[in-house]
């Protein structure tokens, strides 16, 4: 029986990640590190599917999730881990921002109008948590994601990573991140600041 208590992640969520991970860093690596899966949990994945199978629009237990990234994962050091996980984060967003959703996006998005719907973002690819921010200048911003009960290191990094490149899809010049911090340093909630110059 599945592990419900962590909640449940959209497909949309990791799709991206998965679709580009086999393109990248090889398709072999991870059919074979998602095939020690135990059965109950590779019901859910199809290993013939460039994706596995992932769908967009389908909710999956997190535990399933987080065991296959940790599979995926495995044998990385921390550097190469922090490093797939930002790579993971950009590509999931090149990858949503394709075609009019891109045009669309860089037209109209803003800084401003972003964290207006951020929340429902968080809202339909995880079913718990929230984000919150702290807005102390017009070129600052401090994300808190809270009660995430779903929560993963690596999603957690994959999710800061794609914040960043969302920002600096929407034009922000000399970004940078001040500040990054995750619930498995101790801390009571996940996410950092981001700053630019304009």
């Amino acid at each position: 029986m599945i592990n419900g208590t962590k909640g449940r992640v959209k497909g949309a969520a990791i799709r991206e990640f998965i679709a580009w991970y086999a393109r990248e860093r090889g398709r072999e690596h991870l059919v074979a590190a998602v095939s020690k899966l135990p059965p109950e949990d590779l019901e859910y994945f199809d290993l013939d599917h460039e994706a596995l199978g992932i769908l967009p629009s389908t909710w999956y237990p997190a535990a399933v999730i987080h065991r296959a990234i940790d599979n995926i994962t495995d044998g990385l050091d921390d550097e190469q881990y922090a490093a797939l996980a930002q790579d993971a984060g950009a590509a999931t967003v090149r990858g949503m921002m394709t075609g009019l959703h891109k045009i669309v996006f860089t037209a109209v998005m803003t800084p401003k109008r972003f964290v207006r719907v951020v929340r429902n973002a968080w809202r339909l690819n995880y079913d718990s948590g929230r984000v919150d921010y702290d807005i102390p200048n017009q070129y600052t911003h401090q994300t808190f994601v809270r009660e995430w009960k779903g929560h993963h290191r690596f999603l957690c990094a994959l999710n800061f990573s794609a914040r960043f490149t969302i920002y600096r899809e929407m034009g922000c010049r000399g970004l940078e991140v001040r500040d990054r911090y995750c619930v498995d340093e101790g801390r009571e909630e996940c996410g950092g600041v981001l700053s630019w110059t304009k």
